[in-house]
């Protein structure tokens, strides 16, 4: 290791598709540079998936971000009912807490029925 080496995330394989059978969704992400120590949040919520309402929460992760960190990951595990095939919302939120001002972004994926083609 040299003296300017940095532990970096990197996705393998990186898709916005999953099996219902899948153990877990992760997310991973560059980050901007920070003066500060803070929390990342994500939420996952249906948003067009049979027999689920929008509002409800199926899967939910925070990191702590040091300073020295340029990038992070998320990691959202399966319902305890499993995935049910549809497309899913992720907000991502920054700070201490999550409310509508630490919202950063939003990121999407789909979950198909396992052994179809995305398996």
């Amino acid at each position: 290791m040299g003296f300017h080496r940095t532990h970096e995330i990197v996705p393998i394989n990186p898709t916005e598709r999953f099996p219902a059978n899948v153990t877990a969704i992760v997310i991973v992400f560059a980050l901007h540079q920070h003066y500060q120590a803070f929390t990342v949040f994500g939420r996952c919520m249906p948003e067009r998936v049979t027999g689920l309402s929008p509002a409800t929460i199926v899967s939910e992760d925070a990191m702590h971000i040091a300073l020295e960190d340029e990038s992070g990951y998320l990691k959202l595990s399966p319902p305890n009912e499993g995935w049910t095939p549809g497309r899913y919302k992720v907000e991502i939120h920054t700070g201490e807490q999550v409310n509508e001002m630490s919202l950063m972004g939003t990121m999407r994926f789909t979950i198909v029925a396992s052994g179809t083609e995305s398996d």
